[in-house]
């Protein structure tokens, strides 16, 4: 082949995949809006206490989402971390307060939060572990989006879990 074919052939494919959006395509994880690709932020907050109201501390909150998603923090770039499937793990703190990393998805169409006892007597006696779906929390939109980013919504629910009978 000719240089002058060789060049228009190579122009010509160079200028179709600048149409297609392939120049941009350098990191898969680079930004949330990947060509049409609707995307979400948000987290999970919540409060943990007993029948009475007292806060628990050291209840085990386990988030999961079987779509998958990634987790950021306020330490790590989003380039630095695939996506994840596995459960973001939280302990209350003395308040009975926790809050989910910031999660990063194409949709919030559903999560289970499950919430144990873990330390025996610690609390006070031992509680029932329960569990939660997304349409059991309140929803928050936080920061509208734009194009397809959906924005940033927060998920929060106060659970009062019930002693164990002996």
């Amino acid at each position: 082949m000719n240089k002058k074919k060789r060049w228009n052939v190579e122009s010509l494919l160079s200028g179709a995949l600048a149409l297609l959006g392939f120049a941009g395509c350098t990191n898969i994880n680079d930004a949330p809006d990947l060509y049409g690709t609707p995307s979400v932020d948000y987290k999970v907050i919540g409060t943990v206490t007993d029948e009475q109201g007292k806060p628990l501390k050291d209840i085990q909150v386990i988030v999961k989402n079987p779509n998958g998603w990634s987790y950021y923090d306020d330490n790590t770039s989003r380039e630095s971390l695939p996506p994840q499937v596995i459960p973001d793990t939280l302990y209350t703190d003395k308040d009975g307060k926790f809050t989910s990393n910031n999660v990063h998805a194409i949709s919030v169409s559903k999560f289970t939060v499950e919430i144990q006892d873990i330390d025996g007597e610690a609390n006070g006696g031992e509680f029932l572990q329960k569990q939660f779906t997304k349409n059991d929390f309140n929803e928050k939109r936080i920061k509208k989006g734009k194009g397809f980013y959906n924005g940033e919504y927060e998920y929060s629910k106060t659970v009062q879990l019930k002693r164990k009978d002996k």
